[in-house]
């Protein structure tokens, strides 16, 4: 696993170098609470528009990008709601960029303490922006936190998980729950919407 991530983490070594500059909650940036606030609200909705959603969800991608550009996302909720934004992009460029900033924040705030994150810990949405590269990419997802209902299907599925590629220990230490258990969650979410 390390391997593959390696390439991908020398983009990351500016950021890191900002890292001791970082800090926890008390300087949190509020809109980028707000239109973390606002991505989430409308995913929550009972019957989404996914034309209005996308289009929001662009807009706020956007604006995350000028405020990394002019460095206003500098505390560990920050990061993770930068990086929650960015994971609802369209392209291997956001999730790539939702992955590292994900990273960051786990980094800064290894069990997300410091805020009260918006879904899941900061690891769960590293692990969450990872599965989703590879999802984009066509590939199996490594720690199982992508549902998906296929085109043409009426039914929820855990997208295709490569098993080998991570340790349940590893998908523990990074809040992701076990694979029965998606199950589970996907069993119910069919029942719901049947």
């Amino acid at each position: 696993m390390r391997a593959a991530i390696l390439p991908h983490m020398r983009n990351l070594l500016p950021l890191f170098l900002l890292l001791p500059s970082l800090s926890w909650a008390a300087d949190s940036n509020l809109e980028l609470r707000a239109m973390t606030q606002a991505d989430q609200a409308g995913r929550k909705a009972g019957n989404i528009n996914w034309d209005v959603l996308g289009a929001e969800d662009t807009q706020r991608r956007v604006r995350v990008r000028a405020m990394l550009a002019a460095g206003s996302v500098k505390t560990a909720e920050d990061f993770y709601n930068a990086a929650l934004i960015m994971q609802h992009g369209s392209e291997v460029q956001d999730y790539k960029l939702a992955f590292s900033l994900a990273n960051i924040s786990a980094e800064i705030d290894p069990e997300s303490k410091s805020f009260t994150p918006a879904y899941k810990s900061g690891k769960w949405l590293m692990a969450a922006a990872w599965d989703r590269h590879m999802m984009n990419l066509g590939k199996p997802q490594w720690y199982g936190t992508q549902i998906t209902k296929p085109h043409g299907k009426a039914l929820w599925e855990v997208y295709q998980l490569d098993e080998s590629a991570v340790s349940d220990a590893e998908r523990q230490a990074h809040g992701v729950m076990p694979r029965e258990e998606m199950q589970k969650k996907v069993a119910e979410m069919n029942k719901s919407a049947k």
